[in-house]
């Protein structure tokens, strides 16, 4: 995504489900916006979104949580999820450490798997002052997927950005 080259442009180029929260480094960022451009053709949309961050979060202790409880209408299993963030906020990054818990229809544990990823938090400014330095005008940001506007309280950031 840093790099690639698809040798075609486009009218639109979304990275939906936190994409740039992937790249934890800023010159991955850059480099990945920078490829994004890019491929655009003038006048077109780069859409993209980013978590706001709960910051009571991130400076409380990781407690894991049960985000997912229910019954998998496929194989009859249970499947239970639970999640654990562990932040580092000098770094504005944090692993989500996650536990996939399957049981058949009398309760007897069935199978188990677990997985983390590590994603990078922005503020507001922060993406504003990346965007700018790459060549990018913000054309729109909100505060969640139904074009709410951003603001306190907001838990996500969608951002539509054009070449500058």
């Amino acid at each position: 995504m840093r790099h690639a080259d698809l040798g075609v442009q486009f009218r639109l180029i979304t990275a939906p489900a936190r994409v740039l929260s992937s790249f934890l480094e800023r010159e991955d960022q850059r480099w990945f916006l920078r490829n994004v451009r890019k491929h655009l053709l003038p006048g077109g949309a780069f859409c993209f979104d980013v978590f706001q961050p709960d910051y009571k979060m991130i400076s409380a202790p990781p407690e894991p949580m049960t985000d997912v409880d229910r019954r998998d209408p496929a194989t009859g299993l249970r499947v239970r999820r639970t999640v654990q963030a562990l932040h580092d906020p000098e770094f504005q990054c944090f692993r989500v450490e996650m536990r996939w818990v399957f049981e058949d229809a009398d309760g007897q544990p069935a199978g188990e798997r677990s997985s983390a990823v590590m994603q990078r938090w922005f503020t507001r400014a922060e993406l504003e002052n990346l965007l700018e330095l790459e060549r990018f005008r913000i054309a729109g940001y909100w505060g969640g997927f139904q074009s709410e506007p951003f603001g306190r309280g907001s838990r996500e950031q969608v951002i539509c950005a054009e070449i500058a």
